[in-house]
């Protein structure tokens, strides 16, 4: 249901957080990119473009994946997966992107000992997410509209000092935005 409605749904916070996240992603040309919680696939189609080793998109939603697997044939491995249990071996992405997923999940302990696992030394994690202020100023809910009609998804907003700690311990670089 979402998944049909994703894409084609204006989206403020989607917007936002493409004009400033493009510019700070690396060139990915030769590396192996992970997109975890990648939905419909919108940052792999821009990611395929610039010839990576490898292109993994990972979402638990198989509908979300069927609408990536439109948009992208085979450019990239999709991945039906929790992602709080990724089946990918330690060393795996030298970039790893988490795209307004951190707020959906309940545990995020368990998911920021996956990215560091996955994550090879020297890479690189790009995480953002609405921060609950902007939400709570702008009136923005975490949803979608199919037929005119508002659905919810139930979230869990966390500050950027209650997640930073978690998902970035030990890692050589990261990047975390909040919008």
């Amino acid at each position: 249901m979402a998944s049909s409605a994703y894409d084609a749904e204006p989206n403020p916070m989607l917007s936002l957080e493409h004009r400033f996240l493009q510019r700070l992603l690396p060139a990915v040309m030769g590396l192996d990119v992970m997109d975890i919680g990648c939905g419909t696939g919108r940052w792999l189609a821009d990611l395929a473009r610039q010839d990576p080793r490898s292109l993994v998109g990972l979402d638990f939603s198989r509908e979300m994946l069927s609408q990536a697997r439109r948009k992208l044939g085979s450019s990239a491995n999709l991945v039906l997966a929790d992602c709080n249990n990724i089946p990918f071996p330690r060393s795996s992405a030298d970039v790893i992107l988490c795209s307004f997923l951190a707020s959906y999940l309940s545990d995020l302990t368990t998911f920021a000992q996956q990215i560091r696992r996955l994550l090879r030394r020297g890479g690189s994690l790009f995480l953002s997410d609405l921060h609950p202020v902007t939400a709570a100023r702008l009136g923005w809910r975490r949803g979608f509209k199919v037929n005119g009609t508002a659905i919810d998804i139930a979230t869990h907003p966390r500050p950027i000092p209650e997640v930073e700690p978690v998902t970035t311990a030990d890692l050589p670089f990261s990047m975390m935005v909040s919008w």
